[in-house]
């Protein structure tokens, strides 16, 4: 074939793919119908799960899958914008990793708003001004931030998503670059250069996702500060055969020799297991509160 004649094919396919998209979206809208007379949240961490890996399994190429979720990205971040009109607040400045860890999981169709602190972002959301919030939870080379950690003590807010933007990911500094610092980011520029660091961050919402069939948990579970505390815990997932993937320990804020324990494991609240750990946790420390339970991947 000539390239004339490519470009030919090209042009009814790009014809054909464009009416295929809007027939994609008016159902799509037509969903978002049902779901807003319904008071059901518009994004569903579960069906996009399950949206890209069916695109994953019948893609033969020679698009990779990483590109084919890029694309199915916007395809998706458009139709929310026209479902409501979005707002998702993050831990600011713009262009910060944590702008571009939110541009990654919603696409570029919505509206971001950056926020001076954490504890903005959670209070956006809560109120109601904004969406969903996305902050940072933890760095593979310095750790976790605590002060994502200890909002969720008195916040309401759920866990309904996570972000693990690519280890290479570079911090991009914004006019004004000053501002960019650690403090904004709890990321520090000189990590970037370590091609094996990653930060993961966590989207807040209102209400959590079903199962996917592969999922996490977010606990938290107060314990007075005493020997076997910890023991208790952990032979409480042991007893359910429940993969703790992740705790830490924060103490109390509000009073002393009061610990809390930060847990991720695998499975849904919703799993008999899973169900099972928490109601054990709950006779042994009388407080267990589930932060959230989402994808186990991105």
């Amino acid at each position: 074939m000539h390239i004339s004649e490519h470009r030919k094919a090209i042009d009814k396919l790009d014809a054909h793919i464009v009416r295929l998209l809007n027939e994609r979206t008016r159902h799509v809208l037509a969903i978002g119908g049902i779901k807003l007379k319904a008071g059901e949240e518009i994004y569903a961490p579960h069906r996009e799960h399950a949206v890209f890996q069916r695109i994953c399994r019948l893609n033969a190429g020679p698009i990779t899958s990483g590109q084919l979720r890029a694309i199915y990205r916007e395809i998706m971040s458009s139709a929310l914008a026209l479902e409501k009109n979005m707002t998702i607040a993050y831990l600011g400045p713009e262009a910060t990793l944590t702008h571009q860890a939110a541009i990654r999981k919603f696409g570029a169709s919505l509206r971001y708003a950056p926020q001076k602190t954490i504890a903005d972002v959670f209070t956006e959301v809560s109120k109601g001004r904004a969406d969903y919030g996305v902050v940072p939870v933890e760095n593979s080379t310095e750790g976790v931030v605590t002060h994502t950690l200890d909002m969720f003590v008195d916040s309401d807010l759920k866990i309904v998503s996570q972000i693990i933007p690519p280890a290479r990911q570079r911090l991009m500094i914004p006019p004004g670059g000053p501002r960019a610092k650690i403090r904004q980011l709890y990321v520090h520029p000189r990590i970037q250069d370590n091609a094996a660091n990653a930060t993961r961050f966590l989207v807040l919402g209102r209400q959590c996702s079903p199962p996917t069939g592969d999922d996490r948990t977010s606990l938290l579970v107060s314990m007075a500060d005493k020997a076997g505390a910890l023991h208790r815990v952990i032979a409480a997932f042991r007893h359910c055969q429940i993969n703790m993937t992740k705790i830490e320990p924060r103490p109390g804020r509000r009073k002393a020799w009061k610990y809390f324990f930060f847990i991720d494991c695998d499975g849904h609240v919703q799993d008999r297991k899973v169900s099972k750990v928490v109601a054990l946790l709950e006779r042994e420390s009388g407080r267990v509160k589930v932060l959230g339970s989402y994808p186990n991947t991105e």
